[in-house]
């Protein structure tokens, strides 16, 4: 009980308060002090030796915090080794602080056997502009487990890193379809027959996803967009309508490209066959 009053104390050190608009307005202009030495260790003797409940608590209270040191205890916790549940917990919060010293325990993680915490590593890695996570990304899309897979494809498709489409297209190739949607984020447009040419050998939902994806991004030229806009028509199941639909809703409504009225004639023509 004395411990959980003593972690207490410190959670309403390093938490943040609940606030009006323009104190939040102000604390954007004035930092939080970083966390003394002395609270620091107390909270690293506490974040150790509690209860999970408490420690859960006190990383909460450290990934909300605005001092600018608060990432450090949670790096220390997870480089010396902790109970899953709060390795998972202590990832969450490194995510929302993005302090770049957190890199290196992360990139551990992302080898680590558990699967979720390979996630998790991942996940948070997502959030750094570093390019040291780069590789641990792109090993990541090697992992056993496929939601380790799927998120380090996401976080290449959202650095819209390029080298990757490759790898991307290989793992497509193998019905994989947390690559499908970073691979038509990032595959160049020259890819694009090799995908569209993958009718037939992969998952229609997967095929639908890579060209849906393709089909929004603004350097594709027009005529090739009725040409993806057909292959898809092509295609049968839900994803390919929602690729359409997706694709109609990112021009206005009043644009009167080809293209868009292509689309529309063929959701229309899908929803009367229901």
């Amino acid at each position: 009980m004395l411990a959980r009053i003593a972690f207490l104390t410190f959670v309403a050190m390093v938490a943040v308060p609940s606030m009006g608009m323009a104190a939040r307005k102000a604390a954007v202009k004035v930092k939080r002090a970083d966390l003394t030495p002395e609270a620091l260790d107390k909270l690293r003797e506490l974040l150790v030796g509690s209860e999970q409940a408490t420690a859960l608590s006190g990383v909460k209270a450290l990934g909300d915090s605005s001092a600018g040191n608060a990432a450090l205890p949670l790096v220390e916790l997870l480089a010396t080794g902790t109970r899953p549940a709060i390795a998972l917990a202590a990832m969450d919060a490194l995510k929302k602080l993005r302090d770049p010293a957190a890199i290196e325990v992360l990139t551990t993680y992302a080898g680590n056997r558990g699967p979720d915490l390979r996630r998790a590593a991942v996940q948070t890695l997502a959030v750094f502009a570093d390019a040291r996570v780069v590789p641990v990304l792109v090993e990541r899309l090697g992992d056993q487990a496929a939601d380790v897979r799927a998120a380090a494809a996401d976080a290449l498709a959202t650095r819209a890193e390029r080298s990757t489409a490759p790898r991307l297209l290989a793992l497509v190739k193998r019905n994989d379809p947390g690559a499908a949607g970073p691979l038509g984020i990032v595959a160049p447009m020259a890819m694009l027959p090799t995908i569209a040419e993958l009718q037939g050998s992969i998952d229609d939902a997967n095929l639908a996803t890579a060209l849906g994806e393709m089909l929004k991004r603004q350097e594709m030229p027009e005529p090739t967009r009725i040409d993806v806009i057909r292959t898809l028509g092509r295609v049968r199941g839900v994803e390919a309508t929602t690729a359409l639909v997706e694709y109609i809703g990112t021009l206005p409504a009043n644009d009167a490209r080809k293209s868009k009225a292509e689309a529309q004639k063929l959701v229309d023509e899908r929803a009367q066959e229901r």
